[in-house]
C-alpha cells in the first residue's frame, strides 16, 4: 500500500531558476518527483530504511516546461496517510515586487509528529537584469 500526495507549485514561472533540496529522518520509502504535464526536472528517491537525517537531492534547473508544475510525494511500506505543514512566500526586492518564491512541504509519515519524514524546500527566481 502507498499514499501519494500532489503540491503544485503555483507561484513558479516559466523561466525562473529552480532550487531544491530534500532531506528525510524516517524508516518509510518514498519518491519525489519533480515535473510538469511536458517535463521530468526531478526524481528523488529514498529507497533504504536507514532512520538517521539524511539528504537526498540538492540540484537547480530552469523551469522551461509546461503547465502544472508539480512535486508528487509518494510514501511505500503501508503509510496511509501523509500529514503536512507547509509554508510559502514571496521573495521581495525594496520595491515590493516579487522576484522570487518559495515554498517548504514537511511531511509527517506516521504519529511521532516530528514532520522530517519527508522535508522538501524549492525556490525559484525571475530573471532579472
Amino acid at each position: 500500500m502507498s499514499s501519494k500526495e500532489i503540491y503544485y507549485l503555483r507561484e513558479f514561472r516559466n523561466g525562473d531558476f529552480m532550487l531544491w533540496n530534500v532531506c528525510s529522518q524516517c524508516y518509510n520509502t518514498f519518491t519525489v518527483t519533480l515535473k510538469d504535464d511536458k517535463k521530468t526536472y526531478a526524481t528523488i528517491n529514498k529507497a533504504n530504511h536507514i532512520t538517521d537525517l539524511q539528504k537526498l537531492s540538492q540540484a537547480s534547473a530552469f523551469y522551461d516546461g509546461g503547465s502544472n508544475l508539480r512535486v508528487e510525494v509518494e510514501f511505500f511500506d503501508g503509510t496511509k496517510d501523509i500529514q503536512e505543514s507547509v509554508v510559502s512566500g514571496g521573495t521581495l526586492d525594496p520595491r515590493g515586487n516579487t522576484v522570487g518564491y518559495s515554498y517548504t512541504y514537511c511531511l509527517e509519515d506516521g504519529e511521532d509528529w516530528d514532520f522530517n519524514d519527508a522535508y522538501i524546500t524549492l525556490t525559484a527566481w525571475r530573471k532579472k537584469g
